[in-house]
């Protein structure tokens, strides 16, 4: 029961506050197509990666979720809130300011805009500054580079231009502002998701051919299908993490999760051949923890992209593998305690 305890508080870690609203999968691709500096317009030719501007970087990430910028050293950045009002600086020390009476500031906390407009809000009174970080560098939502809409628009198509604006920033003084155009994506192929649940039923099979064969090797069965459930997911999770700049507050859920998973698998693993019952419970902590990782995330199956440095195909098929060997797993397990036949093998296991 010890062990049960120390598992069931490893689970419920994870489930603290963690930053809100971090990029997710989307049918749109925004990218900044020209730079505008001093009424000089430069087209800009790479769609990925960080746009130099004077005394600057920036670019759009998550797809088309944030829009990111970062000062060389010495440099100083303002942005203006959507009705003009101080809303970012960044000072030459690399200190960043927000200010609390523009609207922007609680507008852009979302990727929809879903707030409230709040008494302190006065964009005709003095800034009401607060630092929000020291390197130089900042994410938001800026809603003029994304769709407002979770739908697109009616008879888009994919290739169409569903968004088309002008961000301004001011940067050592100069006037710069940056063109980005977001246009609707393809629908992805469902050719990964067919391979992962293959792959994942191909493992399950082997699974149960030895778990029904070798009564003795029932629980290792279950704990390998398991870990390679959890391993799987903590890899398409730590994707997510590894593609999202600091500043645009990405997840800990996103590997914490299957995380915690490869955890009760090691639990299920150790105390296998002790008792059945602690094992069960291990990898049926794991199997919920990979389906509500998999549900947090299930729009990765629909979404045209996706936050990820792996191929978005091998993302989509990891997360349908680690949903079904993980299920599977766990319902092994669960069987295998319930039969009296498992009941004599665990004891036959601590005689020997």
């Amino acid at each position: 029961m010890r062990v049960c305890g120390v598992v069931c508080a490893v689970v419920l870690w994870p489930a603290g506050p963690v930053a809100a609203d971090a990029a997710g999968p989307t049918d749109y691709r925004s990218v900044i197509t020209e730079v505008i500096v001093d009424d000089a317009v430069t087209p800009v030719t790479t769609t990925d990666g960080a746009v130099t501007v004077p005394g600057a970087l920036i670019s759009v990430e998550g797809h088309d979720s944030f829009l990111w910028l970062r000062t060389t050293p010495g440099s100083t950045a303002s942005i203006p809130g959507y009705e003009g009002e101080p809303y970012l600086r960044i000072d030459a020390d690399g200190s960043v300011w927000r200010n609390q009476r523009s609207f922007s500031t609680y507008y852009n906390q979302d990727r929809y805009g879903d707030a409230a407009r709040p008494a302190i809000v006065d964009h005709s009174a003095e800034p009401l500054w607060e630092q929000v970080d020291d390197d130089g560098s900042w994410a938001w939502h800026d809603h003029r580079i994304h769709l407002m809409e979770s739908t697109p628009p009616i008879g888009a198509e994919p290739g169409d231009e569903v968004v088309n604006a002008v961000v301004p920033l001011v940067i050592d003084g100069r006037s710069i502002a940056v063109r980005v155009v977001s246009t609707l994506q393809p629908p992805p192929s469902i050719a990964a998701p067919i391979i992962g649940a293959v792959v994942g039923g191909v493992l399950m099979a082997a699974g149960v051919m030895v778990w029904r064969r070798q009564r003795h090797t029932r629980s290792f069965a279950a704990v390998t299908i398991a870990g390679i459930a959890a391993s799987a997911a903590v890899v398409a999770g730590a994707g997510w993490w590894r593609d999202a700049p600091a500043d645009t507050a990405p997840s800990v859920t996103w590997w914490a999760l299957p995380a915690t998973a490869v955890l009760a698998v090691v639990v299920a693993a150790v105390t296998g051949r002790r008792s059945v019952f602690v094992a069960t419970a291990a990898l049926v902590v794991a199997a919920v923890q990979i389906v509500v990782w998999t549900i947090g995330r299930f729009d990765v199956l629909s979404a045209a992209l996706i936050p990820t440095v792996l191929p978005a195909g091998l993302d989509r098929g990891l997360t349908v593998m680690a949903l079904i060997t993980a299920v599977g797993a766990a319902a092994m397990m669960v069987i295998a305690w319930l039969r009296p036949a498992s009941r004599s093998a665990s004891v036959d296991a601590v005689n020997d």
